[in-house]
């Protein structure tokens, strides 16, 4: 697994972190995930309506629409298709969401939790997936790769993962009762769990390659003065938003 620095962009009034290598690599997508705001404006929009937040990343995106579930730390998949993009989508509960439609945004806010996005270049798909503690016990990231292997016919070896910003294993303390909620040694009292890598070790079981999973050098917790930090804030209601999109 490679560890990735993601690069800033300036999108209005948000500052949008990317892949460096994906940007080059899959000039079909467009993907990233929000920091904190460079505007007092961004700033309204991140604390405020969080569907206009989201609205106004497709718009900057150029995209024709944006999709943002509600998130229950679940192992629901929504699935995307370019002939069903009305109003049925709005308010779908899902904690991971995959896509072949062209010009569709998929987004999902965070806040310490993992985003993982995921990619296909040879199927020309796409999926975003919210991953806590519990949806991961309760095997999101199983669900959204079976999901884009059973709707969009993407193997899984075909797929390129990244692991986004999300708390660091030196930041994230846990009872023991999540150790044993996701299959690992528990100790008995409260540990530190590094959830990105209990993930990038499921999708490796799942058949993706090694040297097509990365992850973030980002911390949202150590990283304070970019990105937002659920536990550093002190339950902050303020959210990321992870997307990706197909052109």
């Amino acid at each position: 697994m490679q560890v990735v620095r993601e690069v800033q962009e300036r999108w209005g009034p948000f500052t949008v972190y990317v892949h460096p290598a994906w940007r080059v690599d899959f000039p079909f997508a467009v993907h990233g995930i929000t920091g904190r705001p460079r505007t007092p404006q961004g700033e309204r929009l991140v604390l405020g309506d969080r569907d206009a937040f989201v609205w106004e990343l497709g718009r900057l995106a150029r995209l024709d629409r944006m999709v943002r579930p509600e998130q229950v730390h679940g192992a629901e998949v929504l699935v995307v298709h370019p002939d069903r993009l009305g109003s049925e989508l709005d308010g779908a509960t899902a904690d991971a969401l995959i896509t072949g439609a062209p010009r569709v945004g998929l987004a999902v806010l965070v806040a310490d939790c993992v985003p993982v996005f995921l990619v296909d270049a040879r199927r020309r798909a796409a999926g975003i997936v919210h991953a806590g503690w519990r949806g991961t016990a309760a095997g999101v990231l199983e669900a959204a790769v079976e999901a884009m292997r059973a709707d969009l016919g993407v193997e899984p070896s075909e797929l390129h993962v990244h692991l986004g910003p999300s708390i660091c294993g030196r930041c994230y303390e846990v009872g023991p009762e999540v150790f044993e909620a996701l299959g690992l040694p528990a100790p008995p009292h409260r540990g530190f769990l590094d959830l990105a890598d209990v993930l990038a070790a499921r999708g490796e079981a799942l058949g993706v390659r090694p040297d097509r999973v990365s992850r973030s050098a980002y911390c949202t917790r150590c990283d304070a003065e970019r990105f937002h930090s659920y536990r550093g804030e002190a339950g902050t209601s303020a959210r990321m938003a992870a997307f990706v999109a197909l052109r």
